[in-house]
């Protein structure tokens, strides 16, 4: 469990969930009130149609952010640490918004600032497990949203 125990580290849990919760804002917005953003949804939706839902689920929320997060916020964003923590976190979250980056500009923009996000939960918490949690929050919502607004 993490634990926190100095009023820096309450201000920052607060500031981080203000700012995830600001993001998952943004998504929604971006993704239920705009058209744009379609061609970068039809990867998605033709996996979600072509998928059994639960298998798909369980994929997205739950293996997804375990295996992203070690590989960037354990393994890559540990070794980037020796060389400079703003080092690391800016390229983690651009190699990892890369990753998940298809057409679109803003969205890019999105997933680097989560990218940000997570990697400052990863020094704050010492752990990769808050970052997993968070991540994983995120795939679900944008699971609820694919499947409300566009299925």
């Amino acid at each position: 469990m993490l634990k926190l125990s100095s009023k820096s580290d309450f201000d920052f849990r607060k500031t981080i969930f203000a700012f995830f919760l600001l993001y998952q804002v943004a998504m929604y917005v971006l993704y239920t009130q705009t058209t744009f953003l379609h061609d970068e949804l039809k990867d998605s939706l033709a996996l979600l149609h072509d998928a059994n839902i639960w298998l798909f689920g369980v994929a997205v929320i739950l293996l997804a952010p375990i295996i992203e997060e070690f590989i960037f916020r354990r393994v890559l964003f540990n070794f980037l640490l020796r060389i400079n923590t703003v080092i690391a976190i800016l390229i983690s979250s651009f190699l990892w918004a890369l990753v998940h980056f298809k057409t679109n500009l803003l969205v890019f923009f999105m997933l680097f600032t989560l990218g940000g996000i997570l990697a400052l939960t990863r020094i704050k918490s010492k752990s990769i497990r808050l970052p997993v949690l968070l991540h994983a929050i995120n795939n679900a919502l944008f699971l609820f949203v694919l499947k409300v607004f566009y299925i």
